[in-house]
C-alpha cells in the first residue's frame, strides 16, 4: 500500500510540471487582454513605496484604487495625506484637506505628460485594450493566468530639448493573476521607481 501511495506521488510530481507548461503555452497575451475586457471595473486597496535617488528611504503611501469602464481611474491616498486623484477622459480632478477645507482643483490631463503617458498605459491594461498599448507601448508578455506579467516600455522619442524630461516613464511593469491586479511598477527614464502593491479590499 506505501508502495503504491509512493508510485501515485512520484508520477504527480513527474507530470505535474508538463500539464502546468501546457496551460501556460494557451494563455497568451491575447488570452489576458479578453479576460481583462470583459471586467466592468476593478478595485482593491494600496500600499505604494515611492524610490528616489535622492531620498535615503522610500516614501509610503496607502490608500485604494478605482477603476471603472471606459475610462474611469481614481486613486485615493490615505496616508500620509488624505487625497484623491480621479481621472476621467481628458480631466483630473485633485482633491484634498486644505486648512480644514476641501479644495478640489480641475485640470486637463495634457498639461501633465509624464501622468498622461502612465494614465494611458495603466486604463489601457484595465481595459484590455491592446491596439493601444501598442500603439504607445512595446509589449512584453511573460507568465500564465495564475501569474502573468506585462512590460510596458514606452515607445515616445523626444526630439525637442526643451520638452525632454516632459515625459519620462520609461517603463511600466504590471503583474497580476487572471483578471486581477497584484502590483505596478513605474520607472523613470533617471531610474527611480515607484512600487504599488495592490490587494482585494
Amino acid at each position: 500500500m506505501r508502495l503504491l501511495i509512493l508510485i501515485n506521488f512520484l508520477l504527480a510530481a513527474l507530470f505535474a510540471p508538463v500539464w502546468v507548461l501546457a496551460a501556460a503555452d494557451n494563455f497568451t497575451l491575447d488570452s489576458l487582454m479578453k479576460l481583462l475586457a470583459s471586467k466592468q471595473e476593478s478595485s482593491g486597496k494600496f500600499i505604494e513605496l515611492r524610490y528616489n535617488s535622492l531620498l535615503k528611504n522610500p516614501v509610503r503611501i496607502t490608500g485604494n484604487l478605482f477603476y471603472k469602464k471606459p475610462g474611469l481611474l481614481i486613486k485615493e491616498n490615505l496616508t500620509p495625506v488624505a487625497e484623491t486623484l480621479k481621472i476621467n477622459g481628458d480631466s483630473i480632478e485633485y482633491t484634498r484637506l486644505e486648512n480644514g477645507k476641501k479644495i478640489t482643483r480641475t485640470l486637463a490631463i495634457e498639461d501633465f505628460p509624464f501622468l498622461k503617458t502612465m494614465t494611458l498605459g495603466l486604463r489601457a491594461t484595465f481595459a484590455g485594450d491592446l491596439n493601444s498599448l501598442k500603439n504607445h507601448y512595446k509589449v512584453t508578455f511573460t507568465g500564465n493566468r495564475p501569474g502573468w506579467r506585462l512590460v510596458l516600455a514606452s515607445n515616445v522619442v523626444e526630439t525637442d530639448p526643451d520638452k525632454l524630461f516632459d515625459n519620462i516613464v520609461g517603463k511600466l511593469v504590471i503583474s497580476g493573476s487572471g483578471d486581477n491586479f497584484k502590483k505596478i511598477e513605474i520607472f523613470d527614464q533617471e531610474n527611480d521607481r515607484t512600487v504599488i502593491n495592490i490587494s482585494p479590499l
